[in-house]
């Protein structure tokens, strides 16, 4: 039941140096990632398949650019291919949707796998091992 204004209680923000106070969000992270900038095809349950840009990755999962936004907890597939060693390794992976948030002129989506191909995951360890 709404209980009115005077029934809100307000705090006042912590005093800092900076007088640009902002927002900065921690990160949730908690595997190592590495730049990698692709393309791929992202192809959610019940959507048709899109072309998206990849941005990292972890082992664990991926963060995408994508041209619209998606709700957390979708699930989907995901296929790209990671160049080292002079030739591509391909990836194909399930994906949970993690998050999705406006940056930019895109939506900056984080995927956490839910399953990946064997080749898959060792070109994944591999491409980590590489400088």
């Amino acid at each position: 039941m709404y209980q009115g204004a005077d029934s809100i209680k307000t705090t006042s923000a912590p005093q800092t140096n900076n007088p640009k106070r902002e927002i900065v969000p921690a990160e949730q992270r908690k595997a190592a990632r590495k730049t990698l900038k692709t393309k791929a095809i992202l192809a959610m349950n019940g959507e048709e398949p899109v072309t998206v840009h990849t941005l990292d990755i972890g082992m664990s999962g991926i963060s995408l650019a994508v041209p619209h936004p998606l709700s957390a907890g979708q699930l989907g597939q995901i296929a790209f291919s990671i160049f080292f060693d002079g030739k591509p390794h391909h990836v194909n992976a399930f994906v949970k949707l993690a998050h999705c948030v406006f940056g930019g002129n895109e939506f900056k989506a984080g995927f956490m796998f839910t399953k990946v191909d064997s080749a898959g995951t060792s070109a994944i360890a591999q491409y980590f091992q590489q400088p």
